[in-house]
């Protein structure tokens, strides 16, 4: 997720989908000794994410500290940034309190009868593919964005400039809006960071 290709990707959207994949990790562990590896993960994880936004924005470290370094409930400082009126940290797998497992004896389906169990199935199945913290594996957001370039042109709606293209959502995906074309438009990145949707304009720049 912090490989050099990554660079382009959103801060906002590398966070979230690097919170995805941490929690999950330590969720699984969480019945296991795992604390003092929790502890060196965050600390790698942590460099790994610093390194990344020092290359992405090419800034100095201390100015990059100064943007993404805040203060998570008053007790320590931590990385993260402002996602609308609400700051986003970075996941600490430390933070997952580690619990005894406690195993449940059911009984054996063939010597006491039919036995089924009691474990509901999940509502959303589970993705093919792993969110990199970007919209590329979004499918259907692509085909979108392949078909308003063909009718509208491959430029920028509001500046007309033809680098660096994304698509903005008219009504945040947040708000109720969807992945068609009618909410769908198409703006360089300069533009894009613009709109009041976007989120904090001066910690994306």
């Amino acid at each position: 997720m912090t490989s050099r290709k990554r660079y382009q990707d959103k801060p906002l959207l590398k966070i979230t989908a690097l919170n995805a994949v941490l929690r999950g990790w330590m969720t699984y562990y969480r019945y296991c000794n795992a604390k003092e590896t929790a502890k060196d993960l965050d600390f790698w994880v942590n460099q790994r994410l610093f390194i990344w936004l020092r290359n992405r924005h090419r800034l100095p470290i201390r100015q990059i500290l100064t943007m993404y370094k805040l203060r998570q409930e008053g007790k320590r400082y931590n990385c993260g940034m402002r996602n609308g009126e609400r700051i986003l940290f970075l996941y600490r797998m430390s933070d997952q309190p580690i619990t005894k497992y406690r195993s449940k004896t059911h009984p054996h389906p063939y010597l006491t009868g039919a036995w089924a169990t009691t474990i509901a199935e999940a509502e959303t199945p589970i993705p093919n593919y792993v969110w990199q913290g970007n919209a590329q594996n979004n499918e259907e957001w692509r085909m979108v964005k392949e078909e308003i370039m063909a009718e509208r042109g491959a430029k920028c709606e509001r500046c007309g400039n033809t680098e660096n293209l994304d698509l903005h959502h008219i009504k945040a995906r947040r708000y109720g809006g969807q992945d068609v074309k009618e909410n769908a438009q198409l703006l360089c990145e300069a533009c894009h960071v613009l709109t009041p949707t976007y989120g904090d304009h001066k910690r994306l720049q």
